[in-house]
Order: structure tokens, then C-alpha cells, then sequence
């Protein structure tokens, strides 16, 4: 019977769950992913097998087959390489591991066994939340600022060695190294430098007003009038009034920044747009 491991994919900001299955047979050494594989996944191959040469377990004349599942949905990134491994590792195993399905595993692997982030980690890790797990596997991370939100258990772990302890029952083997920031300032707060603040602009009291209406209420507005009579500052210095987001609003938008791989730190002030006039 395949063993299996839960993670999380994702298709946009959406998350959906994914069970990684693995199957060990005696035949010639080989090993296979399927379950429509971006190209990233078929390389979890290579450092699945180094990771399980690290760890001292024996393949010889083995085939391995790993199955992610739903088979009909694309999968992609590096972020279910920590799980596929546990599944193989759940069949080569005398003794299985302690694991069950309220359990994701959400880290992609180095080829030496440590637990390493990647790309979509934070939306995954949210997802992950949403869709009711009791406890998520991660690498060394710092996830304070998920735990304001959730009462799930986030586990951070920085090697295969720490989590197989961990699974075994040996928490004094949790943390060997200290957590790390998400992405270098991302864990921060960060606060807005505004070359205008609507404070500082005089007269404009009709305008201001509307503007003030718009940002209590979360409405569109629309500036009009001449050119070089105040829409562009008055524009510019409009976020400075935003009220903060709301800790959910602050995870979703600092997921969707992870996602299209821009910097922004974790701030609770809303982000602010500026386009040029000429753009599309």
C-alpha cells in the first residue's frame, strides 16, 4: 500500500490540497513523478535521492514512484520536495513515521537534508490555514506574525534529521538554528515615505473633503479640473489618509507581493500606485 503526505498547491492566490503518494517496489533502480509535473518537480527527483543517500537509507535496486495527486491539475515549484521525501521515507522505513493527514509539509529540500523556503511559501502557508490543517512543517522561518491569526501549530524545522526527531517524538531536537526572515526585510514593519502629506497642502477644502470621504469609506474618486491645479498633488498625498489594514488584509497583500516577486516589507499601511498619466 502507497504511503502518503499532505501538501498544498497553489493556482494563483488559490490553494488547493495535494497528496503526495509514494510507492517503493524491488525492480531496477529508478525514480518516477507523476500527476502532471511542472519542470521544477521533475528535478525533486535528484534531490529526493541525495537527501535519502544523506540520511543513510538504502535504494539499491529499487523503484521508486511518487504520485501527486489530483492527477488532473498542473502542479508546480519546489515547495512539495520535504513531502515526497517523508512519503518515500514512510515506505523504506521499518518503523513508519508519526504523521497523518491533519499534517502539510510545506518546504523545498537542499541536497543535503536542510529544509529550505521557496518561492510561494507565504500564500501556500496561508492557504494551507484556510483549508483546516492542524499542522504545518516548515523550514526555519520566522512565522510570528502568521501565529497573531491562527491557533494552527507552525513547525519550523531546519534539517530532515530535526524532523524525523520531531515526528519520533524528540522536541528537544526542534530548533538548531535560529529562525530566519522570510525574505531579508519582509518581516518588518515598514512605513511609507511620502514626498507629500495632504497635511501640508493648503486650500483645496472641497477637494480634501471628498478625498477624506473616499478613504473612510473605501469609494473610488475622480479629480478634474485644469492642468496645474493641484490633481496630482492632491493625488500623490491621498495614501497618506488611508486608514491601516486589518492583519488579514496585511497577510493577503504581502502574499500577493511574494507571488509577483516584489519587494515589500510586512507593513500595515495600504501600498500606494503611482502610474504615469500617459499609461494605458
Amino acid at each position: 500500500m502507497a504511503s502518503s503526505i499532505m501538501s498544498v498547491g497553489l493556482q494563483g492566490m488559490k490553494g488547493h490540497v495535494v497528496r503526495v503518494e509514494a510507492s517503493v517496489r524491488n525492480e531496477k533502480e529508478q525514480c518516477v513523478i507523476i500527476g502532471l509535473p511542472d519542470t521544477s518537480i521533475k528535478e525533486s527527483k535528484e534531490r529526493v535521492l541525495s537527501c535519502l543517500h544523506t540520511l543513510n537509507l538504502d535504494i539499491e535496486m529499487k523503484k521508486i514512484t511518487i504520485h501527486l495527486s489530483p492527477a488532473d491539475v498542473r502542479k508546480s515549484g519546489t515547495g512539495f520536495d520535504c513531502a515526497m521525501l517523508l512519503a518515500v521515507m514512510q515506505e523504506v522505513l521499518k518503523k513508519p513515521l508519526s504523521i497523518d493527514d491533519s499534517t502539510c509539509v510545506l518546504a523545498a529540500l537542499s541536497l543535503n537534508g536542510e529544509l529550505m523556503q521557496f518561492h510561494g511559501m507565504i500564500p501556500a502557508i496561508q492557504q494551507a490555514i484556510i483549508l483546516g490543517f492542524k499542522r504545518i512543517i516548515l523550514p526555519p522561518i520566522d512565522v510570528s506574525f502568521l501565529r497573531k491569526v491562527s491557533d494552527v501549530e507552525l513547525v519550523p524545522l531546519p534539517t530532515m534529521d530535526a524532523l524525523v526527531s520531531y515526528l519520533q517524538g524528540q522536541p528537544s531536537f526542534l530548533f538548531d538554528q535560529p529562525l530566519q526572515l522570510l525574505v531579508e526585510e519582509h518581516a518588518s514593519s515598514t512605513t511609507f515615505q511620502s514626498s507629500t502629506d495632504i497635511s501640508s497642502i493648503r486650500g483645496h477644502k472641497v477637494a480634501k473633503r471628498a478625498m477624506e470621504i473616499s478613504a473612510a469609506g473605501g469609494h473610488h474618486v475622480l479629480l478634474s479640473g485644469p492642468p496645474g491645479c493641484g490633481k496630482t498633488m492632491l493625488a500623490d498625498a491621498f495614501h497618506t489618509i488611508l486608514p491601516d489594514l486589518a492583519h488579514e488584509d496585511m497577510l493577503e497583500l504581502y502574499g500577493i507581493y511574494h507571488l509577483a516577486r516584489e519587494a515589500r516589507g510586512f507593513s500595515s499601511r495600504p501600498p500606494y500606485r503611482n502610474p504615469h498619466h500617459s499609461a494605458s
